[in-house]
């Protein structure tokens, strides 16, 4: 046990001696993925579907905050819409805006959460966010985890109603009425945002809660519950709901997210709670009751390094001194 704590402290160290350049390159990574999603789904504009084209925007995204990557994500989309209609354009244009409000009004610093959804519902694997974003956020967070479901039905209805208004720059209004209704149609019957939406509000707000209480083992209790919470919420709703939904990969993605909030957790924190202690004392104005746990630190042995020149230098000199005390 005692080396797997120190093996947790040499990460530790070494991530935060080279914080910034991991942020960078996993923001990198990150936003490869969430092009080339964007790109899979729409990929009309063909420039947009250049690597090299790729790989300059999602170094632009590694090095500026979230919140402006989320607008260049929206730039590309609004791009590929433009070549497919620009009345879907224009109305790609004004959902995402509101949206956009939306999650700066609520979540502005949680865009992880908004453009992870999208690259993680590629391989059904969505139903872990829930449980990351109550840990390491707030409830709030639900926000941009619909937002960014409620964008990747929105753009597949809307590319399906491209019948209606025209391809290109043609427009046909009476079909863009026509399509307006239908798309908005559609979503409103997707019981699937709607469940999305309960599942992980529940979550979120279960992992939160639970993660701020005191008790022992209080931030695993909380992992633990809430993917007990997400399950049988997802499975009722889906059941209330008639909703198709993936056992098997929503089972696998709320186990890799708990497993993935274990670990995390534990490299940023590990408690000893045989150690704790209660602390009272007392101001002018309250009195304070303090439960203090300490952190566990567990340093390297360390390595003694013997420099055999030396020893043999103090062995001959010891020899020398010995000759001439019996000389004497």
């Amino acid at each position: 046990m005692t080396e797997i704590f120190v093996m947790r402290d040499r990460i530790n160290r070494f991530v935060k001696e080279y914080e910034t350049w991991f942020l960078i390159i996993a923001k990198f990574i990150g936003m490869m993925f969430v092009f080339s999603c964007v790109n899979s789904q729409l990929g009309y504009f063909e420039v947009l579907n250049n690597p090299m084209v790729n790989i300059l925007l999602a170094l632009i995204c590694s090095i500026i905050p979230g919140s402006f990557s989320v607008f260049i994500v929206a730039a590309v989309i609004a791009a590929h819409m433009v070549k497919l209609s620009v009345l879907l354009a224009v109305l790609t244009v004004v959902v995402m805006l509101i949206v956009y409000l939306m999650f700066l009004k609520f979540a502005p610093g949680q865009s992880v959460v908004l453009l992870a959804v999208p690259v993680l519902m590629q391989y059904n694997l969505h139903y872990m966010i829930p449980i990351l974003a109550g840990m390491y956020f707030s409830p709030y967070a639900v926000v941009p985890a619909v937002i960014g479901l409620f964008m990747v039905k929105f753009l597949g209805y809307a590319c399906a109603a491209v019948s209606m208004t025209g391809t290109g720059m043609s427009i046909n209004l009476e079909g863009a009425t026509e399509a307006i209704s239908t798309i908005f149609g559609q979503l409103a019957d997707d019981k699937s945002i709607w469940s999305y939406a309960i599942a992980a509000a529940v979550t979120m707000t279960v992992v939160y809660l639970i993660s701020q209480l005191s008790f022992d083992y209080a931030w695993y209790a909380a992992i633990v519950a809430g993917a007990a919470a997400e399950i049988i919420v997802t499975f009722f709703c889906a059941a209330a709901f008639g909703t198709e939904l993936n056992i098997i990969m929503t089972n696998v993605g709320i186990i890799i997210g708990t497993l993935l909030a274990v670990f995390l957790q534990f490299m940023k924190c590990a408690v000893d709670y045989s150690r704790k202690e209660y602390i009272q004392f007392e101001d002018d104005d309250y009195y304070y009751y303090v439960k203090a746990v300490p952190k566990i630190f567990i340093s390297e042995p360390e390595k003694n390094v013997v420099k055999m020149n030396s020893r043999k230098k103090a062995f001959a000199s010891k020899e020398v001194q010995a000759s001439k005390d019996h000389e004497e």
